[in-house]
């Protein structure tokens, strides 16, 4: 399956607050495992871990005599206090939660819904932004200006026989931008170097890293998280995976 990045973490992750992850599936399902698994990588790798609070949802969806105004309250009066910067969530009801309520709950704080093919974002003070992944980068220039702002280098890491095709579309659909390719004409150690002194107005998008110039291979998440845990600059995945383990942020 292919997941859409969607996690935006300050370079650091640290004094970032904590996270709210919040569930309406009956089951805990390998896509709740590996957001799960992904936010406890970035939280043992940060220097200053922040807190992540989970509030399943699942009894509220199927409670016909509750509003998602009496919710979205309720979340307030657990949550208002715990300096939440961002939320996660998952599953339909909370994606139809999020669209009747974001702007009540917790009120100017970014909240993304996340699935295996698609994400919204809810960002305080604009219309929610859809993203599809439908098997090429799902980025055009508005969606990065409100993502990014002041954002003109897009730096696309990946090894795979697409990659040229992909890069031409970025080119494409991202009129002004310095679209750069980083792939196996590189090493692995050159690609952590260069990733660590971006300028301010560039952004990473790991697609996925198999081999490097040198002949050297590495699993894609394992490199993904190194390169997380270096990069200067803020980082986009879309990382195809299987047996539901894989990649569904970076560096925020």
């Amino acid at each position: 399956m292919l997941l859409l990045a969607a996690f935006i973490i300050p370079p650091t992750f640290a004094n970032t607050g904590a996270v709210l992850y919040l569930s309406s599936n009956p089951t805990f399902g390998p896509w709740e495992s590996t957001i799960n698994a992904v936010l406890s990588d970035a939280v043992s790798a940060a220097a200053y871990p922040p807190t992540v609070y989970q509030a399943e949802l699942y009894s509220e969806s199927t409670r016909a005599d509750l509003t998602v105004e009496e919710v979205a309250q309720s979340l307030n009066n657990m949550y208002l206090n715990k300096d939440i910067v961002r939320v996660i969530a998952t599953g339909e009801w909370a994606l139809k939660f999020l669209d009747e309520a974001h702007e009540i709950l917790l009120p100017g704080i970014t909240k993304v819904y996340l699935s295996e093919r698609e994400a919204r974002l809810f960002a305080p003070g604009v219309a929610p932004t859809d993203f599809t992944v439908s098997g090429k980068p799902a980025f055009d220039n508005s969606t990065l200006a409100t993502l990014f702002p002041g954002t003109h280098r897009y730096v696309f890491i990946s090894s795979l026989p697409d990659r040229y095709m992909l890069v031409d579309q970025l080119r494409k659909s991202l009129t002004g931008f310095e679209v750069e390719l980083w792939d196996q004409a590189l090493s692995y150690e050159q690609i952590l170097e260069k990733s660590t002194s971006l300028p301010e107005d560039a952004i990473i998008h790991y697609y996925v890293m198999e081999v490097d110039i040198k002949g050297d291979r590495r699993i894609p998440l394992h490199f993904l998280r190194e390169l997380s845990e270096v990069a200067s600059r803020a980082l986009l995945v879309s990382h195809s995976v299987f047996l539901g383990s894989g990649g569904v942020g970076g560096l925020v």
